[in-house]
Order: C-alpha cells, then sequence, then structure tokens
C-alpha cells in the first residue's frame, strides 16, 4: 500500500507539521507501508531526504492550497496511491471535499475549525469531542485522543516516573521560533542559583541563541542546547519542564515530566487550559499578553515544589500516554 502525506514547514509555522508526520511515516513504513511526502515548497526536503523519504514538490503557495488541486489527479495516477494523510490549517473545507473524491483522505485536525468531509479525522488533543465534528455528509470516522498522538519511537518504552524530592533541574522550551522571546523572559524569572541546572532548548529555528549564550554568560548552571538526538533522556533528567503549549507536551506526559505550559498561539489554546482543568499540568498563561506568565509563573514553581503533586500528576500522565500512538495512527491509514 502506499499512502502520500501533505504537509509543510517553514519559518512560519515551523517544524511540528513534518515532525509528527514522520513519527507517522515511519509507523507506516515499519507496519509495511510505503510513504510519500507532498509539499508545496523545498523547506522541508533536506530533512525528508535525511530521514529516507521520497518527496514531491508542488512549486505551490502553501497557504494556497486549493491552488494544487488541479495536479493531485495526475499525482494519483503516476504514483498509485491508496490514501493521503493531510496535516495543515491551510486546508480549506473544499480542499479536502475535492481531494477525497480522487482518494481516501484522513485529516490530521486539532482546531475543530471547519466542515470535515474526509474518509478519517484523528485529533490526538486531550481535549477532542466527538460533537465538535457535525458534517453534511456521512460522518467519517473519527479517532480522538491522546491514544493516537503519533510521538516518536523513543517514548514508546518510557519507563514509570520517580519523581525527585525537590525540583533541581529545570527544561524551559518555547517551539521552534520564539517569537515572544519565551526563553529570555523565562530565565530572568529563574534565580541565579536557586537550581542546580537550566536546561535551555533553543533549537535550529530560533534566531536568539547566540543572544542568549551572551547575556547570560555569568550563569553557570544555564546549559543551551541546539538539536538533542534524544530528547526522552532530557526529559527524564529534569524535574520540571516549562514549555509553551504544542505536541511537545504529549512527549511530556509520556515520560511522566512534571511541567508547567504557556500558551504561545492560539491553536494552543484549549490544549493547555485542557491539560491544567484535568490537572496534569498548570497552565502560566498567554505569552502574547505582557506580564500574564511573569505574573502566574512563580506562584507555580512553588506549587511543584510538592512531591506528592508532581507524582500523582506523573502517574496519570503516563496512564493516559503508552507511547504507541504512531503505530495505532500507521493502522487507520493501512485499514
Amino acid at each position: 500500500m502506499k499512502l502520500a502525506i501533505r504537509a509543510d514547514m517553514n519559518e512560519t509555522i515551523a517544524t511540528g507539521h513534518v515532525m509528527r508526520c514522520l513519527s507517522v511515516a515511519d509507523a507506516v513504513t515499519d507496519a509495511g507501508g510505503e510513504v510519500l511526502f507532498v509539499t508545496a515548497d523545498t523547506c522541508a526536503l533536506d530533512l525528508l531526504h535525511t530521514r529516507g523519504y521520497e518527496v514531491i514538490v508542488l512549486g505551490t503557495d502553501w497557504r494556497s492550497m486549493e491552488e494544487e488541486l488541479p495536479v493531485w489527479e495526475k499525482l494519483v495516477a503516476d504514483q498509485s496511491l491508496d490514501g493521503v494523510l493531510v496535516d495543515s490549517y491551510a486546508v480549506t473545507e473544499k480542499y479536502l471535499r475535492d481531494l477525497n473524491r480522487l482518494l481516501p483522505v484522513t485529516y490530521m485536525d486539532d482546531l475543530a475549525a471547519i466542515r470535515i468531509e474526509t474518509d478519517a479525522i484523528v485529533n490526538y488533543e486531550l481535549y477532542a469531542r466527538p460533537e465538535d465534528y457535525e458534517t453534511s455528509r456521512t460522518d467519517p470516522l473519527l479517532y480522538l485522543g491522546p491514544s493516537y498522538a503519533p510521538l516518536r519511537e523513543q517514548f514508546g518504552k518510557c519507563k514509570p516516573r520517580r519523581v525527585s524530592a525537590a525540583v533541581e533541574r529545570i527544561l524551559l522550551m518555547s517551539g521552534g521560533t520564539d517569537p515572544e522571546h519565551m526563553l529570555d523572559r523565562l530565565i530572568a524569572l529563574l534565580p541565579p542559583r536557586q537550581y542546580a541546572k537550566i536546561h535551555v532548548l533553543c533549537g535550529r529555528s530560533n534566531a536568539y541563541r547566540a543572544q542568549l549564550k551572551k547575556k547570560y554568560a555569568d550563569r553557570p548552571e544555564l546549559e543551551l542546547h541546539g538539536f538533542v538526538n534524544d530528547m526522552r533522556r532530557l526529559y527524564e533528567s529534569v524535574d520540571l519542564a516549562i514549555t509553551a503549549g504544542g505536541s511537545t507536551v504529549y512527549e511530556l506526559a509520556a515520560t511522566g515530566t512534571p511541567s508547567i505550559t504557556y500558551a504561545l498561539a492560539d491553536n494552543q489554546l484549549r490544549n493547555v487550559r485542557e491539560f491544567d482543568a484535568r490537572d496534569l499540568m498548570d497552565y502560566a498563561g498567554d505569552a502574547r499578553i505582557p506580564g500574564e506568565v511573569e505574573g502566574k509563573l512563580p506562584e507555580l514553581l512553588d506549587k511543584n515544589e510538592h512531591p506528592l503533586l508532581r507524582q500523582r500528576r506523573a502517574d496519570e500522565m503516563q496512564y493516559l500516554l503508552d507511547g504507541k500512538g504512531a503505530e495505532r495512527f500507521a493502522r487507520i491509514l493501512l485499514r
């Protein structure tokens, strides 16, 4: 069976869509399927080739997906495609409906913002509900909840978390591009010498790494990381993480890592609020609102000093996330 995966990455939307699709692609190939990536431009080309996948570049505008519809009929025939996974916020109702007429479409959704007329919908967010999806046609198959979270293979065999008595090692994360300069703001909130180690994840898309390194050169407890190959090991080495509310929260949950979240974008708000409402992770606020995170974070840091709270949350998060979501996702596509 040959499947296409339609996803993009660039400076605006960062790497999240492509990275989670790569987890699905790896699970599909492990199960005997074949995967072809389809992208609007060349931004993801090096990454996808490095991971061993064939890529077709459409040469279109990723923000105007309906423009690529005329290409798909020939693409489906030439590549003998059996189905496609679409993962993009730029889709429209027409795009999904017309593409689904050519071949079975599974849509990876986390917004529930439009009427979706496809064969299947996967929404692995904690807040996903069936009532979010009402269509004008035969209802698509719905696969909802964290059991379908397509985590990387390294998160499939996480050992049960045993929390430390005190918070001594902290991990700071801000997503790909850090548009609100959150790493700088978070470091400033953590007094020097209060923690034994502060890991700062400053990825390949973050333009401020050199500035942070220079500004905080006198903070020996700070360690700035670029690309980290073994994220699971890093998560397991810290006592508390402070992170933006993207898909990273599911990796943290799988490892049982006590965490405080904040939002960087509208599409993260429901997620972080749901984790907070279920008392799994504390929500420190919207980073786009001046002073909100700064006002709430000190109290939440004190709250997370309690080991019984951290242990109870770790146990509940690891019950929800067993790390096998990508395998389940692959079975949906290969059904």
